[in-house]
């Protein structure tokens, strides 16, 4: 009888040994899905950031049309 505790025993070991590696796994997977979502982030981040640049290239852009187009104006005027 002792034997099959013993048995028994190290089946419950081997249990214990195998849950605990499958949750390190998992802890591992987490990490590495929180990694990605941070990178993720972090490049929509710059993605509005570069979005912003160009929203404000354009008006500068616009604004000095509009210059243009009231010297021209004026130019003409003379």
């Amino acid at each position: 009888m002792p034997e099959a505790e013993q048995l028994g025993g190290s089946l419950r070991y081997a249990g214990c040994k195998q849950q605990t590696a499958n949750s390190k796994q998992q802890t591992a997977s987490s990490k590495q899905q929180t990694a990605k979502s941070k990178e993720q982030r972090a490049k929509s981040k710059e993605q509005r950031a570069k979005s912003k640049e160009q929203r404000a290239k354009s008006k500068q852009q616009a604004a000095k049309s509009k210059q243009q187009n009231v010297k021209c104006e004026g130019d003409g005027a003379g």
